[in-house]
């Protein structure tokens, strides 16, 4: 009788465990993480003058696959191990911002005198920097109020002198002038230079005494006496008797009163010096300019090179 009814209650216990049915809730699986590296693709600024600075703006997405291995036990226990694989998807948009280089600012800016017009000319040398394409002169009859004289192309100068005559209506004038260097606008144009203060009347002739000294490279040029009221500042130059400019210097902190041909030191070069022929003609000049930049004086000396 035990035998049977231990039967009994096995038979209801092994019912019991069997006919059990319960659900169970499974946490979610993390979406696995992943560490992205940049792929740019590196697309030139473009325009010279320019410094880029790059930005990266990532966007990360996963395409992840579950797979489940339930196990069951008699507990009643039911564990599942999920194994997560994934294959991460790293895409980048890179940004260029654009970021302008200054142009450089026209150097050496003077004023003359033109000797056969009686005009002022505006001059300064020719920059080799390649994104300047070209100059702007702005004009002002009060020193405070400037307007655009012109636009000028680099090319239209074969010198490296670059040279532009202002035409006031008649030979009387009291104008101000500074140049700006340009490529179209992008990137800006430079910051304007100094100012050249040009006054009819105030330009002389002949107030220094001029002397061509052989031996420098391959002369040397002096100044030996005479004065050029109002000068702190002078222009060296060197021409055939054809007007072909050979040398053209410019003092700016130097003052020199014996420079070599073609080799001082400090100033502006407007013209780089050519080779002299021996035996042949050229003529000495020397432009006086004062604290305005305008010239006060011109005196020219002939002389053969040795």
């Amino acid at each position: 009788m035990n035998k049977f009814y231990m039967a009994v209650l096995s038979l209801l216990f092994m019912g019991v465990v069997f006919g059990c049915n319960k659900s169970y809730t499974l946490a979610p699986i993390p979406v696995p993480t992943s560490t992205p590296t940049p792929i740019a693709t590196n697309t030139p600024c473009g325009y010279p003058g320019f410094t880029c600075t790059w930005t990266f703006t990532t966007t990360k997405t996963n395409t992840p696959t579950a797979t489940s291995t339930p196990t069951n036990t008699s507990s009643p226990t039911f564990t599942r191990t999920s194994t997560w694989t994934g294959t991460p998807t790293n895409t980048f948009t890179a940004t260029a911002i654009y970021t302008p280089t200054a142009l450089p600012t026209p150097q050496g800016v003077i004023g003359l005198l033109n000797n056969t017009t009686n005009l002022p000319l505006v001059a300064w040398a020719k920059d080799t920097n390649p994104n300047i394409s070209g100059y702007k002169i702005y004009m002002s009859t009060d020193g405070v109020t400037y307007s655009l004289y012109g636009t000028y192309a680099k090319t239209v100068f074969s010198t490296t002198l670059c040279a532009v005559n202002d035409t006031p209506a008649g030979t009387t004038f009291n104008r101000y002038y500074y140049v700006t260097s340009t490529n179209g606008g992008s990137p800006p144009d430079s910051v304007p230079s100094r100012v050249v203060h040009a006054v009819s009347g105030t330009t002389l002739n002949g107030g220094l005494t001029l002397a061509v000294y052989s031996g420098g490279t391959p002369v040397n040029l002096r100044i030996t006496g005479g004065s050029a009221p109002g000068a702190v500042k002078r222009v060296w130059f060197v021409e055939d008797f054809s007007y072909n400019p050979y040398w053209m210097w410019g003092e700016e902190a130097v003052v020199l009163t014996t420079p070599n041909y073609g080799a001082p030191s400090g100033g502006v070069t407007y013209y780089a010096a050519s080779a002299l022929s021996s035996g042949a003609t050229y003529s000495f000049d020397t432009f006086s300019l004062n604290s305005e930049n305008w010239e006060t004086n011109w005196t020219s000396q002939g002389f053969i090179c040795p």
